[in-house]
């Protein structure tokens, strides 16, 4: 069956070889890799530390926990990984959202 577009493609004004694109694009690249460092905290869920001390407390790693109750190979999707963010709380605001 052959797809047919909807509506035609836009036509994009941007100049990709401009000093100014490649500025704005170090930037974004700068902005989000600040993001990823947050959300690999939050996803540590408390730190290394926080982590080892949970088999003895005979715990697992929320991510871990949803892992068993979902169906095997069935992705999730993380609605607040960064709640909390810039206050008092931890990275992640202490709770998992998902949808999956």
């Amino acid at each position: 069956m052959l797809r047919s577009l909807l509506a035609p493609p836009l036509p994009s004004a941007l100049d990709t070889g401009t000093a100014a694109f490649a500025q704005n694009r170090a930037d974004m690249e700068e902005h989000l890799a600040v993001i990823e460092g947050l959300l690999d905290e939050a996803d540590a869920g408390g730190g290394p530390e926080s982590t080892a001390r949970l088999p003895s407390r005979d715990k697992m790693p929320i991510r871990e926990r949803i892992a068993y109750v979902i169906d095997p190979d069935s992705p999730f999707l993380e609605i607040s990984p960064l709640a909390g963010y810039d206050s008092s709380y931890a990275v992640g605001g202490g709770l998992l959202s998902v949808s999956g």
